[in-house]
Order: C-alpha cells, then structure tokens, then sequence
C-alpha cells in the first residue's frame, strides 16, 4: 500500500509539472498572439497615418494645381480683355479718326491741341506733321475700374502717353510720358521728356533734372505708380474704396509762378493727400507708325 501511495504522489506530481508547463507555453502563446495583434495594429495605425497623410497631401497638389489652372484661366482672361480693348480702340481711331471727342476730361479744342503738342514738341519739326498721327484711347477708370492690375495691363508696351486726373474738387492735371512702357522687364523708367501739366490753365512744367528713375511702377504694393520726389502717388482703388493718392508737386519739376508754400497748385488744396475723382489715358504714336 505504500508503494501504491508512492507511485499516485508520483504521478499526481507529474501531472502538477505537466499543467504549469502547459500554463506557461500557454502564455507564452498568449503573449505571442497579443504581440502579433499588437505590431499588426501598430501597423495598420501607421498606414491609416500614411494613408491620411498622402491623400490629404494630393488634395493640396490638386488644389494648387486647380488655383494655377484658375490662374492661368484669368491671366489669359486679362489678356483676351486687354487685346479686346485694344481693337477696340483701334477701330474706333480708324472709324472716327479722333478718340478725343471720346474723353469724358477733354473739354475743349484748345485743351486737345495742347495735349497734342506736348508730343510734337518731342519730336524734330520735319518729322512730325501735325496733320499726321493716330491716337488710342487706351483707359477710362469710369469705365475700365480702379485695380492696378487693368491700368498697368492697359499702359503697358505704349509711349507718348497722357495720363489726365481729375480730383475731387475739380481739378484737373496730368503727366506726359515720352518713353516707351515694358513693365515685363524693368519696373523703373527715366525718362528726360516726362512733364506734368495743368490742364485747367493749360501749363507744362518740364524736369529740373535729366529724368534718371523718374517714374516708377512698384511691384510689391498698392501704388500704382510714383513720379518723381513724390510730386505725384496714384494708388489704386482711388474710386471704388475712396483711396487716397498724394502729390508734394512742385519738387523735381520747375515751378516759375508764386504760389503757397504749403499749397499744391496742381490741386489747388493742402500738399500730401488728395482725392481721384477721374482718370484717363490717350497714346499719341509718332508719324513714322501713323501711316495711313
């Protein structure tokens, strides 16, 4: 009997070691599964990421490829708009021969002719017949609108250009450009011939200076364009949001007649700001391009 006793104590250890074996290879196959389960799930939270990452990374792709395409639409858009505008000028030249009469600032013969000798004058008498030219009404702000963008469009790849304001007090003034206008490749123009006039009394006051970076066309800002030691500073939106322009006129330009000190007397108002009512463009081309 106590050999039989022995023998069960045996096999009841036995079968002891026997289960904690098996509870410890079954661990050891939980933890296993669970480490399975656990890098199967890390992975998969690392590909959602990816995943994530790379179609929210397409989306900004297709939606700046989409801006360009918008913007290249426009551009062209502009474009198309310029050329219009230019045909159009050119036939209205050629069907009625005087885009003057179409000026809304022009209000006399007396003010076209001496619009008109502004030009001749920069040019030798035998080369220019006052009998021979084409003009091109190239922009009207109560037409064409007050963005820099249009009126840069607009003056862009022209000379003997005569840029005619009108301020909100009725004054009306303007600047003759002689020099031919690329902003595609330099935004700083000299320009020896460039004046500033008085319409209204029918006054020309020419540089002090040789007309070295006269004018300048800024990139970068809301100025339209800047003419001289700030005697004149068109910005855009000068009608539709009521933006403000500035002319400290007289600085580079000769000014023979008495005047206040702190007066401007092109706009007849305090020096510095000034209010656009009006703005109008007119290209004169020279003789040897006005063949008929």
């Amino acid at each position: 009997m106590v050999y039989k006793s022995k023998i069960n104590l045996k096999t009841k250890n036995n079968f002891k070691i026997y289960h904690e074996n098996e509870k410890i290879k079954n661990k050891r196959f939980f933890k296993f599964i669970l480490s399975v389960i656990i890098i199967l799930n890390l992975i998969l939270f690392l590909f959602f990421i990816v995943f994530i990452y790379d179609i929210n990374k397409t989306k900004i792709e297709n939606q700046t490829l989409n801006n360009k395409i918008e913007s290249l639409k426009q551009k062209g858009k502009n474009i198309s708009n310029v050329n219009e505008k230019r045909m159009i000028n050119l036939f209205v030249q050629r069907l009625f021969n005087n885009v003057f009469h179409y000026s809304f600032l022009l209000k006399s013969n007396d003010e076209i002719d001496f619009i008109k000798k502004m030009v001749y004058d920069c040019y030798p008498k035998e080369e220019f017949k006052r009998t021979k030219y084409k003009s091109y009404l190239l922009y009207q702000s109560k037409v064409d609108g007050d963005s820099k963008k249009v009126f840069l469009d607009l003056l862009n790849y022209w000379w003997n250009i005569i840029i005619i304001i009108e301020t909100n007090l009725n004054r009306r003034f303007g600047v003759f450009i002689h020099s031919f206008i690329t902003l595609s490749f330099k935004n700083i123009i000299s320009d020896k011939n460039l004046l500033i006039f008085d319409l209204d009394n029918l006054e020309i006051f020419k540089l002090k200076n040789d007309g070295e970076n006269i004018l300048e066309f800024p990139k970068d800002n809301d100025i339209i364009l800047k003419i001289g030691n700030d005697d004149l500073i068109i910005y855009e939106n000068f009608t539709s949001n009521n933006v403000k322009s500035f002319s400290n006129f007289p600085q580079l330009f000769e000014y023979n007649k008495s005047y206040e000190k702190n007066i401007n007397p092109l706009t007849n108002e305090k020096k510095g700001l000034f209010t656009i009512k009006s703005i109008e463009m007119i290209a004169i081309t020279p003789p040897r391009d006005a063949t008929h």
